[in-house]
């Protein structure tokens, strides 16, 4: 395995267009998702304000209603928050 991937694996970079500029979007995924594990609420927060937004579109184009959508991202934070320990 070469070190760009090797790197890769160990914090995720998202690749994307903001207002048809190429930006890398860098979070601590790894960190937030062990934070949650450890049951630090403000990890989980780190984590909403972080992704919300993004998962939300996502949801919204998949079940093309709001309230649906926003109950969608709430059960997967949820689900997040208990699973993150589980493992």
């Amino acid at each position: 395995m070469n070190d760009s991937m090797s790197a890769m694996q160990d914090e995720f970079v998202r690749d994307v267009f903001v207002r048809d500029v190429f930006v890398k979007d860098v979070f601590d995924y790894a960190g937030a998702i062990a934070g949650c594990a450890a049951r630090d609420a403000e990890a989980l927060r780190r984590l909403y304000d972080h992704a919300s937004p993004y998962l939300l579109g996502v949801a919204l184009r998949i079940v093309r209603d709001r309230q649906t959508a926003e109950d969608v991202l709430h059960d997967a934070f949820v689900k997040i928050w208990t699973a993150a320990g589980a493992g």
